[in-house]
Order: C-alpha cells, then sequence, then structure tokens
C-alpha cells in the first residue's frame, strides 16, 4: 500500500476544518473523493482540487479503490453510514460523538471486528496542547495526589448554532451541548483517571426555541476516587478556567482554550511553524508550596491523530484511540439523559 486511499463522508465543519487540513498534509493518505450534497460544499472541495459525489451509496458503487473512509456527518448518520463502509471492506474514521447510543456504538465495534478492518473515533481534544500539558504535570506528581478535576468548555453562541444541522435537532438524532462537547469532556476525564460512575446531572434550555439543551453539568467519580466537575454550554457569555486540577501538593490551572480550530478557520495550515502553539501569556499556572509558575503549553497536535491511523492500517499498530475507550464516553452521556427523562417524568 503506498498511500491510504481515503474518501471524506460529509464536508461541513468537521471536514473542511479537522479532517481535510490534516489527511492533506499527511502524505500517508490520498483524498481521492468528497462525499457531499450541497452545492456550496461542493464548490468548496472542488476548489481544493477533490473530486466530489453526492452520497456514500454512489461512492462505494463507483469504480473508486478507497481504503478508508472518513465520517464527518451529524452524529445520527454514523451508524448508518459506517455500517455500509465496513460492509465494503473499508477501514473507518468517525467523528465524536461515537453515535447517539450505547446499542449503535456496540454494533459499530461489533462489526469491524467481524469484518477485520480498523474503526476509529475522532477525539481530536485528547492532542490539545492544554490537554497534553495537563497530562505531562500530572506525570510528573507535582499535584501529589488528585482529588479534584474541574473541565469545561463554554461559550457564547446566541440563538445561532455553529452547525447548520444542530438546529431544530433533539436528543435521539444527536443535539444538544452534552452530545457536542460534552463527549470531549467526558472522554478526556476518562483518560486522566480511569473508569467513572455519573453522580449527577443537570441541563438547561436556555434560548427558547431549541430542541436539546444549551447548558449542562455533569458530576463524576471515577474508580480512582477522583471526582471530576464538567461543565458546558453554547449560552455564556463569560467562561471559565478551561481545566483546574486539585490535588493534596498542589493545583493547576489552564484559562484559555486550545486554538488550533480557530487557527484553521483563520486561514492558517497545520503545517505552519505557528500552528498549535500557545503564547506564554495563556499557559497554565502551577501552585505547589514552592510557589507559583507557568508551565510552557505543549505543541497541540490534532494531525497527530492520523499520523497514528497511518500506522495503525499499513503496519496495525495499535489505534491512536479505542473505540471501546469513546463507547464508555458514550454510556455517562446516556446515564446523563437518562437521568433527565426519569427526571422530566416526575
Amino acid at each position: 500500500m503506498t498511500q491510504i486511499r481515503t474518501a471524506i463522508v460529509g464536508f461541513g465543519l468537521s471536514g473542511q476544518i479537522f479532517h481535510e487540513p490534516a489527511l492533506a498534509a499527511n502524505p500517508a493518505f490520498e483524498i481521492r473523493a468528497v462525499v457531499t450534497s450541497s452545492h456550496k460544499r461542493s464548490t468548496v472541495a472542488r476548489a481544493r482540487g477533490y473530486d466530489v459525489v453526492a452520497s456514500l451509496d454512489a461512492l462505494l458503487d463507483g469504480s473508486r479503490d478507497l481504503d478508508l473512509v472518513v465520517v464527518a456527518t451529524p452524529p445520527a448518520t454514523h451508524i448508518d453510514s459506517v455500517s455500509v463502509a465496513l460492509s465494503h471492506g473499508l477501514n473507518v474514521v468517525t467523528d465524536k460523538p461515537f453515535a447517539t447510543s450505547v446499542r449503535a456504538c456496540e454494533t459499530m465495534i461489533d462489526m469491524a471486528k467481524s469484518a477485520g478492518r480498523r474503526l476509529f473515533v475522532y477525539q481530536n481534544r485528547r492532542w490539545d496542547g492544554d490537554f497534553l500539558t495537563l497530562r505531562k504535570v500530572l506525570a510528573d506528581g507535582a499535584l501529589g495526589s488528585i482529588f479534584r478535576f474541574e473541565s469545561s468548555m463554554e461559550k457564547f453562541s446566541g440563538a445561532r448554532l455553529r452547525a447548520p444541522w444542530q438546529e431544530g435537532v433533539g436528543r435521539a438524532e444527536g443535539g444538544g451541548v452534552i452530545f457536542d462537547l460534552g463527549s470531549h469532556l467526558v472522554d478526556q476525564a476518562l483518560q486522566l483517571f480511569g473508569p467513572a460512575r455519573l453522580m449527577s446531572a443537570h441541563e438547561s434550555h436556555v434560548f427558547p426555541g431549541r430542541s436539546s439543551e444549551d447548558d449542562a453539568a455533569l458530576s463524576l467519580l471515577h474508580a480512582s476516587g477522583v471526582r471530576t466537575h464538567l461543565s458546558m454550554s453554547r449560552s455564556a457569555r463569560a467562561a471559565p478556567a478551561r481545566f483546574r486540577v486539585l490535588g493534596t501538593e498542589g493545583a493547576f490551572v489552564v484559562a484559555e482554550a486550545d486554538g488550533q480550530e480557530d487557527y484553521i478557520k483563520a486561514g492558517g495550515a497545520v503545517t505552519d511553524s505557528a500552528y498549535g502553539v500557545t503564547s506564554e501569556r495563556d499557559w497554565g499556572v502551577l501552585t505547589t508550596s514552592g510557589g507559583t509558575r507557568r508551565v510552557p503549553t505543549e505543541r497541540g497536535a490534532y494531525p497527530d491523530f492520523y499520523r497514528g491511523v497511518a500506522e495503525a492500517i499499513v503496519n496495525g499498530t495499535p489505534g491512536p484511540t479505542d473505540p471501546v475507550e469513546s463507547l464508555e464516553a458514550i454510556r455517562i452521556i446516556d446515564a446523563a439523559h437518562g437521568l433527565f427523562i426519569s427526571q422530566a417524568a416526575k
């Protein structure tokens, strides 16, 4: 295999900002087609030099030889698109959230095993510069025994959501801030502190007319003893710290969110020397008995996901993400949704 022959299914925000830039910059991949029925997105794809196909069925019925399909479509479509791709003997990358139900996640995992193909969930926030830095701080042991972890992704979208498909979409279709942002936050917490169970959750519909929650918080208790508090919002005009970690020997706080997404949106490239670099004023702050100091932020590295995908497909190494781990995040999100349903029934 000289290059991994790839098609991107869906070319909205995720396809254009997250997947295509990293794939195009990696010589291990050849993007053979983009699947979209949108005239506007087709124009963008063709301007970047790609063939455009109107549907996944048309792609797979055509003459293109493929090795990998990247599913960058709304979460409710993942189960169908991933299943079809796997049934055609293709490896698959699918966006987060993995799916809208635990059963759908389990089905896709089983199908990939039966087909003998690789399935990867795009948990790109594992390669945020601030998250990589936090992992390093924890590994150094300067904080002592961790007892609390706080993580937030809060922004203000007003009455308009950043992805048009989210307008008018309910929980069953993958709508809501818990699926959108919570799938990142829960995954990161599980990566840092291991298995957890949901202790409490709340949701709010701040802006009238939305079909799903736009503000929420989850509380987890990890088997390791760490308590995690996660907050997510599209309705916050001011944001809390991105991370706050408290330990018996110290604390670590990161105020600002990773800037890789904004950098690409502004026209930057993943190959730029400035890509993924955080300015000193935004470095996290470590406080111990020895004083307070700023910790240089590790370089953000979303393209590393696809480096891992290439290694896994070509050499059979472990993938950059394990779908079973993403399933565990969906279990917690599913538990939160179940709690909301039971509360509403009272």
